[in-house]
């Protein structure tokens, strides 16, 4: 376990890992309180980073899930996957596809001469 969320927050730097002072108190508390934690974001955005091994911590599960919410990237396309989350009753859940933000959209159709 962390000892604290500083303590937390310098591990996460030695495994290469940003993340901002308010997501580093919720994972320090769920980690204290020992409570699961969902993790959404945009695909590359770091969600499996953050359980990877480089963090060492005695943060136990007990119990099988009952749903996996997924994002859309092709590793969670798989048949192991399906196979895994069939053989232990788990249903899996795709995030829906959202359409891409029309950043900088005002500068379409403008006269650049």
């Amino acid at each position: 376990m962390f000892s604290s969320a500083s303590e937390l927050a310098t591990k996460l730097r030695a495994a290469r890992y940003i993340i901002d002072p308010v997501t580093l108190d919720v994972v320090y508390l769920a980690a204290r309180m020992r409570k699961p934690l969902l993790v959404e974001g945009p695909p590359g955005c770091g969600k499996t980073e953050l359980v990877y091994p480089d963090i060492r911590s005695d943060w136990p599960a007990h119990g099988v899930m009952r749903e996996l919410v997924l994002d859309n990237g092709p590793e969670f396309h798989s048949d192991s996957l399906e196979q895994v989350c069939l053989f232990n009753d788990i249903e899996m859940h795709y995030r829906r596809l959202e359409r891409l933000s029309r950043a900088g959209s005002v500068m379409d159709g403008a006269d650049t001469r």
